[in-house]
This record gives C-alpha cells, structure tokens and sequence, in this order.
C-alpha cells in the first residue's frame, strides 16, 4: 500500500515503493510531469558493486546529452532534457534500483552543476536552486521529494495519491 507523507513544508516522503512493474509506474508518475519544465537533471548515486555500473552504462550510448563520470564507486550523470526524455526516465528507474542513496536533482532554471557540491543535501541543493531532489536514503521502499520553497509538489501525485 502506497502512503504518502509530508514531514516538513517542503519534503514528502512516498512509502510502499516496489522495484517492479507498479513501483516503474509510480515512479514515472512521480518525474514526467517534473522533466517537462527541466533544464537539466543530475543524477549522482553509490555502486554498490562495480558490475551494476557497467549494467547501466550501455543504455546511456542513445543520447548525447549525457555527460557521465563513473570511477567504479560512484556515478554522476547531467541530463539535458530532449527527445530522448522516455528512455532517459528508464535509465534513471534502472540507476534507482540498482544503486545505492541515488539523488535525482531537477533544475527549473539554468545552473552550474560544478557549483553544487557532490552528496548535497536535497536542502542545499533546492535553496541553491529551484528544483525538486528526489532520493532514497535507508529504506529502499521510501521515494522522498524535496523542493524549493516557491514551488509546489506535483499536482497528478497530490490528486492520484493526497498527502497526509
């Protein structure tokens, strides 16, 4: 069962997500409607062993705004949203199941990446910005959403799924 939480002003936190078709749903219910007014999204998480990098790795040839970094531990991966915006979402369900304390960050407005520093916290990262962090922490079943204060959580979450 999916519950939804808001624990502060500007994070909820979505439990009851699952690493199979209905969790891939949700998950997309939760980003489409975000990376339509991105200008870039990164995505920065732990490998928890070097072959889950080299799992991910082949799928990121289709587009070329992706600029990775991958030193067999960790990967980090910009994203300019175009065309390829569908398997892009795939990608980053496939580097949310197999990773380890993935961040999603999605900028609403033009920004440096370099001058964000790597593992923020999502406060940081949305004071610093405008933009919505997604991320696990310990608990593999928990999707939380934080964003900057001006801006409000995705409306078809909130009507699919009202926060508590």
């Amino acid at each position: 069962m999916l519950t939804i939480a808001r624990p502060g002003e500007n994070l909820i936190s979505v439990k009851g997500f699952t690493n199979d078709f209905s969790g891939r749903y949700l998950f997309r219910e939760i980003v489409n409607p975000i990376c339509r007014d991105c200008c870039l999204i990164k995505i920065e998480a732990e490998c928890p062993a070097s072959a889950a990098c080299f799992i991910i790795e082949p799928t990121l040839s289709f587009a070329s705004s992706f600029r990775t970094e991958d030193d067999g531990f960790s990967l980090t991966l910009e994203y300019e949203p175009d065309d390829s915006l569908d398997q892009f979402i795939e990608t980053v369900i496939d580097i949310w199941e197999l990773y380890e304390f993935p961040s999603v960050m999605f900028f609403l407005e033009p920004v440096n990446p370099l001058r964000i520093p790597m593992r923020a916290k999502w406060s940081t990262v949305t004071s610093f910005a405008r933009s919505y962090v997604l991320f696990k922490s310990t608990e593999e079943d928990v999707i939380w959403v934080g964003k900057s204060p001006d801006l409000s959580f995705v409306d078809a979450l909130a009507e699919a799924h009202p926060v508590r």
